[in-house]
């Protein structure tokens, strides 16, 4: 069988982020399930090396974020005779008129496009029938790394009496009606002078730069490398406050790991809904069965 090549960027590269998480889970299930499949970090390694890449392969499934990129791998695809998979990580139709366009043109051209929340499949399954509806969350198989000092802190919070909140930001970005996309800023406030201690995940520095001399006393920022899937792990409520997404991942670690969350009601999430993951866990965790049945599946299938 020729070899599955998964277009995407990596946490070393790009840092930590939805997509990057999907990725690199999505790599260790294969090899864990002996798939052949190479990846192609397509922020790092030269347009050269790329080709050749696809070249060789079989099939490729595209993993990138913005929609000219999109386009150009779908055609690269599409010109070199592979069949193509594309995950929208997102929502469709959440930029402006030229992007989404751009975005409808690689979802109808991809051989198998594949949503990650309802409202996007319906769009995506208008303009290729061979849509699929699929989850972005992948199990982790560890919690990951947590620095000692962040654990010990939250151990002395929660004996203090405190309640430790969590939420993720992979950068300071706006959305297309000038809206901070991930509340942090919201949230900060909101917790002012509360009897709860709040922990951003904030890869970039973005927000630990913004609020560098701010008076704030019950709010952290994580910035060295860490697993948010681990701080989850250690906290009493997951928030995820975002003035949009796709599917968020976030929001499925936190009930996976049997977390409450509360999230806006962006995208299908129930109007600030508090969730818990009790009887929410397996039914989401479709890749955990037959992962790797979807790509023998198209491999197989004929246009």
């Amino acid at each position: 069988m020729r070899k599955l090549l998964i277009i995407g960027p990596r946490i070393a590269t790009a840092g930590v982020g939805g997509v990057t998480v999907h990725v690199e889970r999505l790599a260790q299930w294969l090899e864990n399930d002996n798939y052949p499949f190479a990846i192609c970090d397509y922020k790092r390694e030269s347009m050269l090396c790329q080709i050749r890449k696809i070249r060789k392969s079989g099939m490729l499934h595209i993993h990138v974020s913005h929609p000219m990129l999109r386009l150009f791998y779908v055609l690269l695809g599409v010109l070199l005779r592979k069949k193509t998979i594309l995950t929208i990580h997102g929502d469709l139709g959440r930029f402006s008129a030229w992007k989404n366009w751009l975005d409808r043109m690689a979802v109808t051209l991809s051989f198998t496009p594949i949503a990650i929340n309802q409202r996007s499949f319906e769009k995506a399954q208008r303009w290729n029938r061979r849509a699929v509806l699929m989850t972005a969350f992948i199990p982790p198989l560890d919690d990951g790394f947590l620095p000692k000092t962040v654990f010990k802190k939250i151990e002395a919070l929660k004996t203090a009496g405190a309640k430790v909140f969590v939420t993720n930001a992979s950068a300071m970005n706006y959305d297309r009606k000038g809206n901070e996309i991930y509340g942090i800023k919201f949230l900060i406030d909101f917790l002012k002078n509360s009897k709860c201690h709040l922990f951003v995940s904030d890869p970039s520095g973005d927000y630990s730069s913004f609020f560098r001399n701010a008076d704030i006393e019950n709010v952290d920022f994580i910035t060295e490398q860490h697993s948010f899937y681990a701080l989850i792990k250690q906290s009493d409520i997951v928030v995820r406050a975002t003035s949009t997404d796709g599917d968020s991942l976030s929001v499925r670690e936190a009930l996976y790991a049997g977390k409450p969350v509360v999230a806006t009601d962006c995208r299908g999430r129930f109007c600030l809904n508090i969730m818990t993951g009790k009887a929410l866990n397996w039914h989401w965790v479709i890749w955990g069965n037959g992962k790797t049945r979807i790509y023998d599946k198209i491999m197989l299938s004929k246009k």
